[in-house]
């Protein structure tokens, strides 16, 4: 499934495979800024973050 990442620093969006991301997540490089920032799965369908919330 894609899903789309957006770089911190240029703010420039991409289309990425979701298991090209490791269970934890990982970090990519803005092919526009060269930006490394973390990118992370998407939460499963159905699921919410909810703000605040300690498990």
């Amino acid at each position: 499934m894609a899903m789309i990442v957006q770089c911190e620093r240029c703010q420039t969006k991409f289309k990425l495979n979701d298991e090209r991301v490791p269970k934890g997540g990982g970090k990519a490089r803005c092919s526009k800024c060269q930006h490394i920032f973390i990118i992370e799965k998407p939460l499963t369908p159905g699921m919410e973050t909810i703000e605040g919330l300690e498990v």
